[in-house]
C-alpha cells in the first residue's frame, strides 16, 4: 500500500516525504526525497513514480536509493590512482625499493595523468592503449607499462572491482 508524497514540517524543515509499506516486513515506513524548495513539486512526484514502480516490483525503494549511494561511491573512491597504490604496497614486499619507485614514477608520469582519476571500472583497452602508445615510439617503459595494466585488469576484474 503507498500512500500520497507528502510535504511534511516534522522537525521544522519542508520535507516531500512518501509513506509506505515495506515489500518485504509490511512495515510501514517514510522515504524522503529531500527538502522543499531544492526538490520542487514536478520533481517530488516524479521521485514518487519512481518509488511506486519500484514497489510494483517488490523493491523497497528506501534500500535500492541506499544501495545507489553506495555504488556511485564506490564508482568514486575505485579510482586507477588508489587501487594502484594499495597494489604498489603489497608489490613493495616482493621487489626492490629502488624498483617499486620506478613503477611509481612511471605511472605518476604516463599513466596518472590520462587514467588516475578514472574510475577502475571504466578504464577499457582502447583507453589503456591510447594512455601508454606515446611512450612506445621512444622507450621500452611502454611495452612494461602496457603489461602492467594488463595484470591491473587481470587482478582487477576478478575481484569484481571491475564489471565485464
Amino acid at each position: 500500500m503507498v500512500m500520497d508524497c507528502n510535504l511534511e514540517c516534522p522537525n521544522g524543515s519542508k520535507s516531500w516525504l512518501l509513506d509506505y509499506v515495506q515489500p518485504l516486513t509490511k512495515k510501514r515506513t517514510s522515504l524522503s526525497f529531500g527538502i522543499y524548495p531544492d526538490i520542487t513539486i514536478a520533481s517530488a512526484r516524479e521521485l514518487r513514480k519512481h518509488a511506486k514502480e519500484l514497489l510494483a516490483k517488490g523493491v523497497d525503494p528506501k534500500d535500492h536509493k541506499i544501495e545507489q549511494e553506495l555504488k556511485q561511491q564506490e564508482l568514486i573512491t575505485n579510482t586507477l590512482f588508489t587501487l594502484a597504490g594499495s597494489w604498489l604496497k603489497i608489490k613493495k614486499s616482493k621487489v626492490s625499493a629502488d624498483y617499486a619507485e620506478d613503477i611509481w614514477r612511471s605511472l605518476e608520469l604516463h599513466v596518472f595523468p590520462d587514467l588516475g582519476e578514472c574510475p577502475i571500472s571504466t578504464i577499457t583497452a582502447p583507453l589503456a592503449i591510447k594512455a601508454i602508445q606515446p611512450l612506445a615510439a621512444w622507450c621500452s617503459a611502454g611495452s612494461s607499462l602496457g603489461s602492467f595494466l594488463t595484470k591491473w585488469i587481470l587482478v582487477a576484474a576478478p575481484s569484481f572491482v571491475v564489471e565485464y
